[in-house]
């Protein structure tokens, strides 16, 4: 799985690297950052009193795990010399105490969340699960994540009769809603006999970090596919608890 790490080098430049990747790091302009998706940033705290520096981690912060360098690396040259070994164990370490962070924030706000969310349902279904997305996104970890779930709409602009639709949400960052067609409605109807439960891991391939999901709220079928480095009892449990809570 291929995972790209930032290292903030000064008030203009970060530099990347990406993980598996045997070729040297990139140093890129923070003007030149629309494209590049990072999976961990490292920092010197003292970067903070930089207002561009600040904004942009508190930015990456909602998505990805930003980490002081001081516990780390003595600076650039390290973080440019460090095999790739190690730096993969220590994206492990870092990512995983984000996750569980995002895990417990979500434990501790449970109540609040559920209402909210709630609230989303009958008024505006995008909105409901381009929040759920994200919930889902920052507790697995995930590089990337889909979810496939039942709307309805009007069969054309001068009929009010309604028919069935797939919206996909997918994204590597942030979500984007999208009409699904011929192959979510394939993978739905694949899975039909897999969403009677609430909450349920009905795949998960370890070796290629694939996980499949199927559940219902109010009895309106979802489906989950992330691709994670590993997932835990906890993980799961809170979020079968949070999809359980809402149908409540």
């Amino acid at each position: 799985m291929q995972r790209q790490i930032g290292f903030i080098k000064n008030q203009n430049q970060i530099i990347i690297r990406q993980l598996g990747n045997t070729s040297k790091s990139k140093v890129v302009d923070f003007d030149e950052l629309s494209n590049e998706k990072f999976d961990c940033i490292f920092y010197n705290p003292e970067q903070l009193e930089e207002e561009s520096i600040h904004n942009f981690l508190t930015k990456e912060s909602k998505h990805t795990p930003v980490q002081e360098t001081q516990n780390f690396f003595n600076g650039p040259d390290q973080f440019e010399s460090e095999s790739n070994e190690s730096l993969a164990q220590l994206f492990e370490k870092v990512s995983g105490n984000w996750v569980l962070q995002n895990n417990i924030v979500l434990l501790d706000e449970l109540f609040e969340v559920v209402d909210h969310l709630k609230a989303l349902w009958p008024n505006d279904r995008t909105a409901f699960f381009e929040e759920l997305w994200h919930i889902f996104k920052v507790n697995l970890g995930a590089s990337k994540l889909k979810f496939i779930y039942n709307d309805i709409e009007n069969a054309s602009k001068n009929n009010d009769k309604k028919v069935l639709v797939h919206i996909t949400i997918d994204g590597e960052r942030v979500p984007n809603p999208t009409k699904g067609k011929e192959f979510e409605e394939k993978l739905m109807k694949h899975f039909e006999s897999e969403f009677v439960n609430p909450f349920q891991i009905v795949e998960y391939d370890e070796n290629k970090g694939q996980l499949t999901v199927c559940g219902n709220i109010y009895k309106s079928p979802f489906l989950v596919m992330a691709n994670i480095s590993s997932i835990s009892k906890l993980q799961e449990s809170i979020l079968a608890t949070l999809i359980k809570a809402i149908s409540r």
